[in-house]
């Protein structure tokens, strides 16, 4: 186990950039090509692309889903969440496009692809994903993986056809992949706690126990896997065999 740390540096705060909304931005993803950040607004229902240069970082663009909470006119019109918010984004350098996660609620979860100006270009349905995709991350293999109740869902980046639903990993809030180890790795929170599934072949590798946790992380230089525990114990380091 690894402990958190007080840091011994210190920071300047070059900018702070107000996305619009009252609640907290959750989950980003960053273009180093087009140096925008991506951030949704889970629980307001709209998406923010920041120019990321610098200390003149500001707002590029906002997206307002049609059934946004911060009352702002819908930017593609009848264009709504499914009613599960909005999760983890991805950018591919492949495509230079932002791949939106938007989960399942009251209707079918699917991903929303916007280029790094903020437009919507298209929407891929995901059928067979119970309750996301949540998670969202991108292989080396033209695929994503999205993190399900039931599973973990492969998605081709091109054409958005969902090849399979990996079961035994359901439940993960979000999903980093390794490319050292060419794993995917499920952040589950709660027992199990982390799920890896092999990029290449898309079979569960393990699924490992503990308490669990929303995020995870990988280090590629020493395939070392990063958890916060999520009974506020520390981060839990497992080491890719």
């Amino acid at each position: 186990m690894l402990k958190p740390q007080p840091g011994t540096g210190s920071a300047a705060v070059l900018a702070n950039i107000p996305t619009g909304g009252s609640f907290r931005a959750d989950e980003m993803s960053y273009d180093p090509t087009d140096q925008v950040v991506l951030v949704a607004n889970d629980a307001e229902g709209f998406l923010t692309f920041l120019h990321a240069a610098g200390a003149s970082s500001s707002v590029a663009a906002n997206f307002y889903y049609s059934d946004n909470a911060v009352g702002k006119a819908a930017t593609v019109s009848g264009h709504a969440t499914a009613g599960g918010g909005i999760e983890q984004p991805v950018w591919d350098p492949r495509s230079d496009l932002f791949y939106q996660a938007v989960p399942a609620g009251a209707s079918a979860g699917f991903i929303d692809v916007f280029t790094p100006a903020g437009k919507l270009v298209k929407t891929y349905p995901v059928p067979g994903c119970d309750g996301g995709p949540t998670g969202l991350a991108l292989g080396r293999n033209a695929t994503f993986m999205g993190a399900c109740g039931n599973g973990g869902a492969v998605v081709e980046t091109g054409s958005g056809h969902v090849r399979r639903i990996v079961s035994g990993v359901g439940g993960a809030d979000e999903i980093w992949f390794n490319p050292g180890d060419g794993n995917f790795y499920f952040a589950i929170s709660g027992g199990p706690s982390l799920g890896v599934v092999n990029g290449d072949n898309d079979h569960v590798v393990t699924v490992l126990s503990g308490h669990g946790g929303h995020s995870v992380a990988a280090y590629a230089g020493n395939n070392h896997i990063f958890q916060p525990e999520s009974n506020g114990s520390g981060i839990a380091v497992y080491a890719s065999s």
